[in-house]
């Protein structure tokens, strides 16, 4: 069964127009493990940042820098553009991104940003 927190995620992505078998992109600190609102929502992740085994302590610096730096987030977003991404899901941060076209997930700490 599906939490809260991903069961919104999975009806407010469907709800604003991604369509089952749409390919979406994530940003998380660490595991991505709980992606169950993509499953819920039939969308398939075709790229993932976020898992860095071998130096978990740089995890909240890479992911504050996608976060805050502009430049680096438009480098990332062009290259899951080039893995045939149409959105990009930022299921947990606690501070809002750069301001811009993010927009967030009503109700839960996520973020969308369509491509």
């Amino acid at each position: 069964m599906l939490s809260g927190g991903q069961w919104t995620i999975a009806t407010y992505l469907t709800q604003s127009g991604l369509r089952p078998g749409d390919k979406v992109a994530t940003v998380t600190i660490g595991n991505n493990i709980r992606c169950t609102w993509a499953y819920a929502a039939d969308l398939h992740i075709v790229a993932d940042i976020g898992n860095d085994a071998f130096k978990p302590e740089s995890q909240p610096r890479d992911f504050n820098a996608f976060w805050t730096d502009s430049a680096i987030q438009q480098e990332v977003l062009r290259l899951f553009r080039e893995q045939g991404a149409v959105a990009v899901v930022v299921p947990t941060a606690d501070t809002p991104p750069i301001p811009g076209l993010w927009q967030p997930i009503p109700n839960t700490n996520a973020w969308v940003l369509r491509l």
